[in-house]
């Protein structure tokens, strides 16, 4: 079953089975849900701009705004935001892996990754990304 998961990852065929906030699934398929997207990108606006992972959750919070299970809103939700670099549009397969009894890591090189560029519709622009990301780096 592992085999046929990672060839899919390699084909880029793999679908996904969860969405990151600001996306739904239809058919298999990540689809923008556009309340949520207004959110994603209020996120990496208002983080671009100086203002930090806490002040953006706070607002959020003062908002009333749900997260994907309708819970609080916390700094690191919005920095694991921040650090998805699935809101491009690209999809990087692999980030955790399961060990042999089924406990999830983090893949820190153990097993391949593999990038499908342009998998779904994006939310920010590489751009954006790559300027957040060094942003995040600065603020650690």
């Amino acid at each position: 079953m592992r085999w046929a998961i990672r060839q899919r990852f390699a084909s880029g065929e793999f679908r996904v089975s969860s969405a990151p906030y600001g996306y739904s699934i239809e058919d298999g398929n990540l689809v923008i849900n556009q309340a949520e997207a207004r959110i994603v990108r209020e996120i990496f606006q208002q983080f671009s701009k100086g203002m930090s992972a806490s002040r953006i959750a706070k607002g959020l919070n003062h908002k009333h705004v749900a997260t994907k299970r309708g819970g609080q809103w916390r700094s690191n939700t919005v920095i694991n935001i921040l650090r998805n670099s699935n809101y491009t549009g690209d999809m990087l397969c692999q980030k955790t892996y399961s060990d042999d009894q089924y406990h999830r890591h983090f893949n820190q090189g153990e097993l391949t990754q593999y990038l499908i560029e342009d998998h779904h519709p994006s939310l920010v622009n590489h751009e954006t990304f790559n300027r957040v990301q060094v942003l995040l780096k600065e603020a650690v």
